[in-house]
């Protein structure tokens, strides 16, 4: 059972298990449906995003619309003075907040392509669509997290985001 005061009791050694209690608390979490409890369970491999090491108990857990980290370890009562797992949830919270400021501005650019873009507009629109790309492709000049890449792929800017790469004779995503 998933109590509130931590995750002892949990095999860090065992991965959250197709169709168990964690595995419908993740996607409660991440889908904000209110019939959560009741709802058919997506597959948990379509919505494992990759992380780097950790046990297999570890897990990001991802929609369209929401993240879910699950990383038991960090809140039992054997590690109480954990800091990594609020460290990591910041670093996703503010690449997610990024990467969805980076899609919007590519978003209104996208609309005015057709009339040519200028000045300010212009500049930020191209310095968007280049932070976009390197934060999809995971390069080693910008915070790396598949998170991000997710986020690019499952987003329905992402259409825009390749329209504005498109004009400033960038590769598609």
């Amino acid at each position: 059972m998933i109590r509130a005061d931590g995750a002892d009791g949990f095999d860090p050694m065992q991965a959250v298990a197709e169709n168990s209690e964690v595995h419908r608390a993740l996607e409660g979490l991440a889908h904000w449906q209110k019939t959560w409890r009741d709802d058919q369970l997506s597959p948990l491999e379509k919505n494992r995003i990759p992380i780097r090491g950790g046990p297999p108990s570890h897990l990001v857990y991802g929609r369209r619309q929401g993240r879910v980290i699950w990383f038991p370890v960090h809140f039992s009562r054997a590690h109480p003075s954990s800091r990594s797992l609020s460290c990591y949830h910041r670093n996703i919270a503010m690449a997610t907040l990024q990467v969805e400021s980076l899609l919007t501005h590519c978003r209104i650019a996208a609309a005015q392509t057709g009339r040519g873009l200028a000045g300010p507009l212009r500049d930020c629109a191209q310095h968007a669509a280049e932070i976009l790309g390197r934060m999809h492709a995971g390069l080693g000049s910008t915070y790396r997290t598949a998170t991000a890449r997710v986020h690019v792929d499952q987003s329905a800017a992402k259409q825009d985001l390749n329209t504005t790469r498109q004009y400033f004779g960038l590769a598609q995503i």
